[in-house]
């Protein structure tokens, strides 16, 4: 590793050796996409996983949590780790309708000297993340977006999520689970999906799909510009109801990485499908409500960089990793 690991080359992206550096910081963005729905609880489901569980099935779980509180823990672990590397973090509020949400969200960023940004919810957090884009284009070299439900978990994290994306110059974005890949059929057959919205791509002889889960994604602003994201500004029809989507939320997940695809770039991630691309890496798929009893004590190679924050509360494991956190004193 470089003596100092705060410089970077910025050349964006074409790098032979991660050590390959000159002395300019990278300009770095990371933005979170934050949104509550009045009352701020949410009923959320889960497998539960483990490595014995891969390729077979698993149970299915239901729970409720409060994304204000999610929230507020994400931006502990912003303060409480290291992240290896500069940054600057920008919050971009999809018009949260929880009162208290909202108003806690402003103060903490006036308070912190934080960009926050309001914007209609529309896209979901994709849409968000282009807005930003689209906001602030080359005024960073990388972009790092993730929803408020996916959180930091180690010193470093934001240095490893750079060194992975450096590691090969024909990746274009790094994530945490990669999945698929899926054909055309699977499109065709899907109820809810309409192919005009994907015009020539999906009747090309080169069409694949693969995408990296919407929880994060690092690019740089080179990729960006060369291939721009594919989101569709979807809507609700009837606001207070969370589900009235004019279009399913889905078809930005699915696709939203899929210019970067079509460009001849790869998506690398930390795991694959529930199996870890390197199996030292837990907690890369989904919430993990199992306990790894194999585990007496978690290490940092052990974590992936970000994990989903609802683990706190389903994991015996991370609670104990987590256990230097106090919602009371945030």
């Amino acid at each position: 590793m470089p003596e100092n690991p705060r410089y970077f080359n910025v050349s964006e992206g074409w790098y032979e050796t991660p050590t390959n550096l000159i002395e300019h910081p990278a300009k770095i963005a990371v933005v979170m996409a934050t949104f509550v729905r009045k009352g701020q609880i949410e009923d959320v489901g889960g497998r539960r996983r483990n490595k014995e569980h891969i390729g077979k099935d698993s149970e299915y779980i239901r729970f409720t949590e409060n994304k204000l509180d999610l929230i507020k823990f994400h931006l502990a672990c912003l303060e409480h780790y290291d992240a290896g590397i500069d940054y600057e973090l920008i919050i971009v509020d999809n018009s949260t309708d929880d009162e208290e949400s909202a108003i806690f969200l402003k103060d903490y960023c006036e308070k912190k000297g934080i960009q926050f940004i309001q914007r209609p919810n529309t896209g979901f957090s994709f849409g968000a993340y282009n807005h930003i884009w689209k906001l602030f284009g080359k005024k960073y070299d990388y972009y790092l977006f993730h929803e408020q439900d996916i959180v930091p978990c180690k010193d470093g994290w934001l240095k490893e999520i750079l060194l992975k994306f450096m590691s090969d110059r024909h990746i274009g974005a790094v994530g945490n689970v990669l999945e698929g890949y899926r054909g055309k059929d699977y499109f065709v057959n899907w109820g809810s999906f309409k192919s005009e919205l994907l015009g020539e791509y999906l009747r090309s002889p080169n069409f694949r799909q693969c995408n990296l889960d919407g929880a994060f994604m690092f690019t740089s602003s080179r990729i960006l510009e060369e291939c721009g994201l594919q989101v569709i500004e979807m809507k609700l029809e009837a606001k207070e109801n969370y589900e009235s989507w004019n279009e399913t939320p889905g078809l930005n997940e699915l696709f939203w990485q899929h210019h970067i695809l079509d460009k001849g770039y790869k998506l690398s991630s930390f795991g694959h499908n529930g199996k870890p691309d390197d199996v030292n890496y837990l907690f890369t798929n989904g919430i993990q409500y199992v306990d790894f009893g194999i585990l007496d004590k978690l290490s940092n190679s052990q974590l992936a960089p970000m994990i989903h924050g609802q683990t706190l509360y389903c994991n015996k494991r991370m609670r104990k990793h987590f256990s230097w956190y106090n919602l009371k004193d945030f």
